[in-house]
């Protein structure tokens, strides 16, 4: 059986790497799988592919971060996995994909659920990092800097919560589509005063929480701001590039704001629950599933294209330099 697989050969460029696979030959635990869809994360991704991840990431490499596949053939010793099986996993993008139940992350797709859908819950298990360590209460108002994928469903997940949420974004097709999925309340930075429109709605109180889904130290200086006197700002986002802002700037802000600033790097939690582990990547993602497949947690509006595999680098450089277009890529791979 023969695919092919995407790969980064340097910085900006992207090329394609034949695969061949023999179903006789898996592994005891291991299941060959068909790839249906994936999905390009404009954070992580994009930054492997601009070369920001130096020195977590070396060329050559292999790109990927949602993945949705049919299982196809199974090792002797799988348990739980029959031939059939939808599955998710954070398997590369390639038309084809063995992965080893005994140390790969996967789950199986609820029934019913649409597949597109589905590839969803890896952005939200980033999100629903932000609500599940924070400390707010119903009512409590969060600014989310960043309504890409990941900004967009923390701020719909803080407003299930009961927050009152307030999304800040440069392009306006985000607002629009934050606006599809029930924020109420967005603000465009190059139209309007955030600071102005976040103490009119707070009644000059002030936010008490900020998320940062982008990775800025300007937002963050700009959320100290904007918070109220012992708030939290809580990093989704990673920085990557250098500020020009002083250490000693942000650490006075925090003091004098008594603020708390938190990460909420999602792999922190563990990825598998048990008795003594309630939240996990797993159980989050178990949640997610069912909020997806309701229709609380809304994404149809965030996917701004649907491609074909030999598209991927136009893809990436939308994501990269287009960000008024690109912000959700899904890559189809049914009929390669």
């Amino acid at each position: 059986m023969h695919g092919r697989g995407v790969h980064f050969p340097a910085a900006r460029q992207v090329a394609w790497e034949d695969v061949s696979f023999d179903p006789a030959r898996l592994g005891p635990t291991e299941v060959l799988i068909e790839t249906h869809y994936t999905l390009i994360s404009a954070g992580t991704e994009v930054a492997m592919y601009s070369g920001l991840e130096a020195g977590l990431v070396s060329f050559p490499c292999r790109p990927g971060y949602t993945h949705i596949g049919r299982v196809t053939h199974l090792g002797s010793d799988v348990k739980g996995i029959q031939a059939g099986d939808l599955l998710f996993s954070y398997a590369h993008h390639a038309s084809h994909t063995v992965l080893d139940t005994s140390r790969a992350f996967f789950l199986k797709v609820p029934d019913g659920l649409d597949p597109k859908t589905a590839l969803f819950v890896r952005l939200a298990a980033v999100s629903i990092t932000a609500p599940t360590i924070a400390s707010f209460t119903l009512g409590d108002w969060v600014v989310v800097f960043g309504l890409g994928l990941v900004g967009n469903l923390a701020a719909q997940l803080f407003q299930l919560a009961g927050a009152s949420v307030i999304g800040v974004d440069l392009a306006d097709r985000r607002l629009e589509a934050a606006g599809h999925c029930g924020i109420a309340h967005t603000v465009n930075p190059r139209r309007h005063d955030v600071k102005e429109v976040v103490m009119t709605l707070t009644s000059g109180r002030g936010t008490d929480l900020v998320i940062d889904a982008i990775g800025s130290t300007e937002c963050v200086m700009t959320g100290l701001d904007l918070l109220r006197r012992g708030g939290q700002i809580l990093l989704i986002g990673l920085v990557r590039e250098p500020s020009t802002h002083l250490a000693s700037e942000v650490l006075r802000q925090v003091f004098l704001k008594w603020a708390t600033i938190k990460s909420s790097w999602e792999w922190q939690i563990p990825q598998r629950g048990s008795e003594q582990v309630r939240t996990s990547i797993e159980s989050n993602s178990h949640v997610l599933f069912g909020m997806l497949q309701d229709g609380r947690l809304r994404v149809a509006d965030l996917i701004s294209h649907t491609i074909r595999p030999d598209q991927i680098q136009d893809a990436y450089e939308g994501l990269l330099n287009r960000k008024d277009e690109y912000w959700g890529v899904v890559i189809d791979w049914t009929g390669t």
